[in-house]
């Protein structure tokens, strides 16, 4: 049914505000303290996150990237990237920070130079790392030769990322309608969860969806309402014969 929807708005920007945390607070507060506290502070500087797809690892490193205006990096990673951030100088008093996403997927170059990153930044007093994989760092699927680097990231504070359960779900579908100003019923999360894609970023966009359609049709978000909007993006979907 997902792919019938025509008019899902892009997810917002992912926020540490925006971030619904489960299971996860205390590496949400981690990660926070790193990206808000000056290098003075003395906060943890080497953070590993690991988790499943939708446990919410990306979300945080992104997060962290738009406050304190960290080098991101994705499964696009390059040596030349991590030796170009390092040789980079940093704003004065403020974070070195490098974030590395799917460390697991990049290759052997950029490996090595990670590695020497990290004693990089450990050696500068504003220099910080997050970084996230997959799996726990000893269970990390490296290049050979790679048991140097996955030390390294064992260095600082790790944590396992959990998804939601389908109850920490339904409470943000809840929250999220009600920051919206209005009601969505049981019935209404249970056809949603049941019906379409099980992330919270998915259903929440499609909360968003659903109460522009109601606004635009005067209408509350019932399971009637549902229905005519999944009919309104089929039939447009629908070449026309003419």
């Amino acid at each position: 049914m997902t792919q019938l929807l025509l008019d899902l708005e892009p997810p917002a920007r992912p926020c540490f505000e925006n971030f619904i945390a489960g299971r996860n607070a205390e590496a949400l507060a981690a990660v926070r303290r790193l990206c808000e506290t000056s290098p003075a502070d003395h906060a943890p500087r080497f953070i590993y996150l690991w988790g499943d797809t939708g446990s919410g690892r990306s979300h945080l490193l992104r997060s962290a990237s738009a406050l304190v205006g960290g080098h991101y990096f994705g499964a696009a990673l390059g040596a030349v990237d991590v030796r170009s951030m390092i040789a980079s100088e940093p704003v004065a008093a403020r974070r070195r920070v490098l974030i590395v996403d799917d460390v697991e997927s990049t290759d052997a170059a950029t490996q090595e130079a990670l590695f020497h990153a990290y004693n990089v930044l450990r050696d500068d007093s504003r220099g910080a790392m997050l970084v996230a994989g997959d799996r726990a760092p000893r269970d990390l699927a490296l290049h050979a030769g790679r048991d140097d680097l996955r030390s390294r990231l064992a260095w600082g504070l790790a944590y396992q990322l959990h998804p939601l359960d389908d109850h920490e779900k339904d409470a943000a579908l809840v929250r999220h309608a009600a920051e919206r100003g209005f009601p969505l019923a049981p019935e209404v999360r249970r056809f949603l969860m049941t019906h379409f894609a099980r992330d919270l970023g998915s259903l929440m966009q499609l909360v968003e969806a659903l109460d522009r359609h109601a606004r635009e049709q005067r209408r509350v978000v019932t399971l009637p309402l549902i229905r005519d909007f999944l009919h309104r993006d089929f039939t447009a979907s629908i070449p026309s014969a003419h």
